[in-house]
């Protein structure tokens, strides 16, 4: 809804704005987790929402606010010792790739427009390798729930998980056209008792409701942001638009977070993390700086 292009000084004050929301964000979750706000229950600062935590650590690096980003940090490993999961591990990751995948530039330099593309196939392509050795990823995340004293949920996942891969044989191409239902049954280690629970992954989500089509319009709206974003970032550099070129690189690395959280979160499913993520989608789009872009897409 966004008639014209924000300024440079709208863009700054945005991204002071973000980073904010994440200070209050793992604020909060540091003092649940310490049990400093009893009666709100600690599972609502897990994995899935994270990319608040995202978002305010990317703000504070790129704005240079180090003793806020200090603070962060510190708080997030509080979090971490209390609940160690291993998508934080990857969260990390993936921030600081993206970060690296934006470098910052001084105003008279060109930027690289190859290095983004080169380091987005590498990390792509690092994925590929994960999803087509799965059974050695497993073995890793049981080695270090092993190793951080984390109750071993491997055997859940990958019991949805197959439920998913099956519901989606039998339709491969549409899936159930999202008519279906978006859980799975499962039954509980060392019982007979069943239960239902999401797929806790968006991806196979998809893949059982929407079939290869489904996936593949998700995975190409995935691809088309990150080229337009990476795009449009070189080309704020370029005209010294430095605002919205960091705010484009804040907001990238909450959207890559999201999706790497999505591939062992339901994150889709939940409509505040929805509203989320096309949240950050629209302020993206809303910064570009060719607006033709968006309009083509």
């Amino acid at each position: 809804g966004a008639l014209e292009e924000p300024t440079d000084g709208e863009a700054r004050r945005i991204l002071r704005a973000v980073e904010w929301v994440g200070i209050l964000y793992i604020t909060l979750a540091a003092a649940v987790t310490a049990g400093l706000l009893p009666g709100v229950e600690f599972r609502q600062f897990r994995n899935a929402s994270l990319v608040f935590v995202a978002l305010g650590i990317a703000s504070t690096v790129t704005l240079r606010h180090w003793i806020r980003a200090l603070y962060m940090v510190a708080l997030w490993g509080l979090v971490f010792v209390f609940y160690p999961s291993a998508t934080s591990v990857l969260i990390a990751l993936t921030i600081a790739f993206t970060l690296l995948m934006m470098p910052l530039r001084p105003s008279r330099a060109r930027p690289s427009r190859l290095r983004p593309y080169l380091l987005a196939i590498i990390g792509a392509s690092a994925v590929i390798l994960a999803v087509l050795n799965m059974s050695t990823g497993v073995e890793v995340t049981g080695d270090y729930f092993a190793l951080v004293g984390k109750a071993n949920a491997n055997s859940g996942r990958l019991a949805v998980w197959s439920e998913g891969i099956d519901r989606f044989q039998e339709s491969p191409l549409f899936g159930e056209v999202f008519s279906g239902s978006t859980v799975t049954t499962a039954v509980r280690e060392g019982s007979s008792s069943e239960f239902q629970l999401p797929y806790h992954n968006d991806y196979i989500h998809f893949l059982a409701n929407g079939g290869l089509i489904g996936l593949g319009l998700l995975l190409l709206w995935i691809a088309v942001t990150e080229v337009l974003v990476l795009r449009s970032y070189t080309a704020l550099l370029a005209t010294e638009e430095t605002s919205r070129a960091l705010l484009l690189r804040v907001l990238l690395v909450g959207y890559n977070v999201f999706f790497v959280t999505a591939a062992f979160n339901p994150t889709l499913m939940g409509l505040s993390r929805a509203a989320s993520i096309f949240s950050i989608y629209a302020l993206m789009m809303m910064t570009l700086r060719h607006r033709s872009a968006v309009v083509t897409w």
